[in-house]
């Protein structure tokens, strides 16, 4: 799939750059649909389950670290000789190659039969089965199941993914 980014070119001082331009992208994204009938994610639902790896930046290293937009330590992995970044998404770089893993795995279960559950997931961690259930709304049970969530799916599937990856480049 064909796509855009920015590039910066020459720091003039911090923060400032000589240019900055919007370069198109040829083929810079994959996504896959899977069909994972064993865990209740069919390519038949109607958002089917989604990985999607975006080429974000490709070149010299020094390019690459410039144009890289993550660097805090506190949200970071060290992984395969590289280093991934949580962000709602995998974003990981390594020398000349940088690049970020998206999921979109819609709720396994949904029981419209119960007012109280919005939506359950399993996941399968370490030889056993982790289930995060969420009332829905905006309430705080149904934030802290969301978030829950979404560490389980970067620790456990973003970052495995990306230590693939990283470990073919």
């Amino acid at each position: 799939m064909d796509g855009e980014t920015h590039i910066k070119e020459g720091v003039v001082n911090y923060g400032r750059y000589a240019s900055v331009r919007d370069v198109a992208v040829k083929h810079g994204r994959c996504s896959f649909d899977l069909d994972i009938p064993a865990t209740g994610l069919r390519l038949s639902d109607l958002n089917p389950p989604r990985l999607e790896v975006h080429v974000d930046f490709a070149g010299t290293p020094a390019f690459v670290k410039l144009n890289f937009p993550y660097r805090e330590r506190q949200n970071s992995i060290g992984i395969a000789g590289g280093r991934c970044f949580k962000r709602g998404e995998a974003s990981c770089v390594k020398g000349p190659f940088a690049f970020s893993i998206r999921n979109q795995f819609l709720h396994q279960e949904k029981d419209f039969a119960d007012p109280d559950l919005e939506w359950r997931d399993r996941y399968r961690v370490n030889g056993r089965t982790e289930t995060i259930s969420s009332p829905g709304g905006d309430s705080p049970e149904a934030n802290e199941a969301f978030r829950r969530r979404q560490r389980l799916e970067m620790d456990h599937i973003l970052v495995e993914l990306a230590t693939i990856i990283l470990r073919k480049i």
